[in-house]
């Protein structure tokens, strides 16, 4: 997990997280978070973009951070979640409860199959494909 802070103006502050925030990782932000929670910072954005994995454990520290920050005043807007941390945040409703701003989905990727000439098609199957051979059925016991 890494997690870097940029200053967006004096009322204003974005914590970016990516990789992982798990059981594991989550000790190591909680003390980012406690010093966010207690300046007098107004608006905090969370940029998850780069964010691949997220637990309960990480999920309980972003959703300290605003609490916290929502009783002294201030907002919080989780930016850029996608992925399986966009799967965790509406499975819990927290994509409702929250400010959470979804990234936008990625252009489609095209996947090409290779040419069919790789592979020429003979008598006994397909060129120099390895043979599957059927193999009998062993009784279990």
């Amino acid at each position: 997990m890494n997690h870097s802070l940029i200053e967006d103006g004096p009322n204003s502050i974005t914590l970016r997280v990516g990789g992982e925030l798990d059981a594991i990782s989550s000790p190591e932000l909680r003390p980012m978070l406690e010093v966010l929670a207690h300046r007098a910072v107004r608006n905090i954005m969370v940029d998850l973009s780069d964010l691949m994995l997220i637990d309960s454990s990480g999920l309980g520290a972003l959703v300290s951070l605003y609490k916290r920050v929502r009783a002294n005043g201030g907002t919080v807007e989780f930016e850029g979640v996608a992925n399986q941390p966009l799967a965790v945040f509406k499975l819990l409703g927290l994509d409702r409860a929250l400010r959470v701003n979804v990234s936008p989905r990625p252009e489609k990727i095209i996947i090409r199959p290779e040419p069919a000439e790789r592979f020429a098609r003979t008598l006994h199957g397909w060129g120099n494909a390895p043979r599957l051979e059927p193999q009998p059925i062993r009784a279990l016991g």
